[in-house]
């Protein structure tokens, strides 16, 4: 399962930013870049702070709703 960070938001961004380590992490929770857990899905979220929460994503697709006849 692939693994992605959040850390705490603050001015400048950690490395590359684009959440695949530690010292890149995501920039907050609004810097969180769904398309990537989508296309990585399932997958692991580190959200790193005062306290470690992890989160495991599973996507699925949307199913078309029909109305009932």
């Amino acid at each position: 399962m692939r693994r992605f960070y959040v850390r705490p938001e603050r001015e400048a961004r950690y490395g590359a930013g684009d959440g695949t380590s530690y010292e890149d992490a995501w920039n907050g929770p609004n810097a969180v870049d769904w398309q990537a857990l989508a296309q990585a899905a399932p997958a692991m979220v580190l959200v790193c702070g005062e306290r470690l929460i992890v989160l495991e994503v599973h996507w699925s697709e949307r199913a078309t709703l029909k109305k009932a006849a």
